[in-house]
């Protein structure tokens, strides 16, 4: 087990912080292997790879009878379809990675034949591969078979092979099978199947911190434990958890090993709410991938008010405004009625000042002014006499 990682982040004290967040990030490192190997030597279990398990073999609901020959082969036999294929005339198997890790499966040989009985051999013609990550709706690959035992079949997976993160179950199928006369027998035998791939191991990214200091600024630092090259990492910022955007490009040091990083965010901050961060790494075998999200919520303190000053008919009309930060602020007037009867846009600083609106031809009544500003809306009544 790796060590617990330095704390890198002194500069969190209990002062400075109002949350603070950690998390694990996995990134891949590939190690090409053999993830898979069913001999069928008197055994349907299979030698798995390091960092995954491989299931049995076993046979499809209409295949009645099945056997090991001479201890290096296995078949199953009779229910082979004589026309097209059975959803339930097949061979199966399995591979999962271990827990923390995921599976790339690049590709399956397969040493497989119909049966030698017979003048001229019996049992399939034709062999497809499906799996389960489509519901076995398509094929892998297809083709023929023979009564070599030395044919070897290699099929290379497709792309959705790669990152698996939970078992994936390969169904061989045999179809088109006739018998030949003499003593043919309808048999499907396999002879060896082999999975190659790559078995991910985890490159943990631990102490992945964030926090908000006295000065709304988002502090971050992780420690990067890598064995794989990196190509680039970006720290991303989303106002809804949804749509991230980059803004902050750090090039990774190359060197192999445990790497710290940190970085400080001063997202504008307008009133409440949240700001969510990810790290987004991306290896130079072109794989991309996501730290789990960091949450950092402010609080910001309401500053922004407004306090009308009674005004008498024939007067403008003037108030008290308090605000929390430099911006364009609307005022509003209306009546009773709602109808609004005088505006004012203006440009107002951080603190306290006094606006007027010129409008003297106001009757004696309540009246009600409303200030505006981007995300904030307030309201006062106020009299003129």
């Amino acid at each position: 087990m790796r060590k617990k990682a330095n704390r890198v982040f002194a500069m969190f004290s209990k002062r400075n912080s109002i949350s603070f967040f950690i998390a694990i990030l996995f990134i891949p490192v590939f190690t090409h292997a053999q993830v898979g190997n069913w001999t069928f030597n008197n055994t349907l279990t299979a030698t798995a790879g390091a960092h995954n398990t491989a299931g049995s073999a076993s046979l499809g609901s209409i295949i009645p009878t099945a056997a090991f020959n001479g201890g290096t082969v296995y078949y199953g036999e009779d229910g082979w379809p004589s026309g097209a294929l059975d959803a339930n005339a097949y061979v199966q198997f399995s591979l999962a990675p271990n827990s923390g890790y995921t599976l790339t499966i690049s590709t399956l040989v397969m040493n497989i034949r119909r049966s030698t009985t017979g003048v001229s051999g019996s049992g399939p013609n034709n062999w497809s591969l499906r799996s389960s990550l489509d519901g076995y709706t398509g094929n892998i690959s297809s083709g023929t078979l023979t009564t070599s035992s030395t044919t070897a079949y290699t099929v290379v997976l497709p792309g959705t092979f790669t990152g698996i993160n939970s078992t994936v179950t390969f169904r061989l199928y045999g179809y088109n099978a006739t018998v030949s006369s003499g003593g043919g027998l309808n048999r499907f035998v396999f002879d060896n199947i082999t999975a190659n791939g790559s078995i991910i191991l985890p490159i943990i990214v631990d102490d992945f911190k964030s926090a908000i200091t006295n000065n709304n600024t988002v502090q971050l630092a992780w420690t990067l434990e890598n064995d794989e090259s990196i190509n680039s990492m970006q720290v991303e910022r989303s106002s809804d958890n949804s749509d991230f955007s980059v803004i902050k490009n750090i090039f990774p040091n190359q060197n192999t090993g445990r790497q710290q990083y940190s970085f400080m965010d001063e997202p504008t901050v307008n009133d409440n709410g949240d700001f969510y961060y990810r790290v987004k790494i991306m290896t130079y075998s072109g794989k991309l991938y996501y730290s789990p999200v960091q949450k950092i919520s402010f609080t910001i303190k309401n500053n922004f008010s407004i306090i009308p000053i009674a005004a008498h008919q024939g007067e403008n009309i003037r108030c008290n405004v308090k605000t929390d930060m430099t911006a364009t602020y609307q005022f509003s007037l209306y009546n009773l009625n709602g109808a609004r009867i005088a505006t004012k846009s203006i440009v107002l600083n951080t603190g306290n000042q006094m606006i007027t609106m010129d409008n003297a031809s106001l009757i004696p009544g309540i009246y009600i002014i409303a200030a505006e500003r981007t995300g904030k809306k307030i309201a006062e009544k106020m009299i003129v006499q």
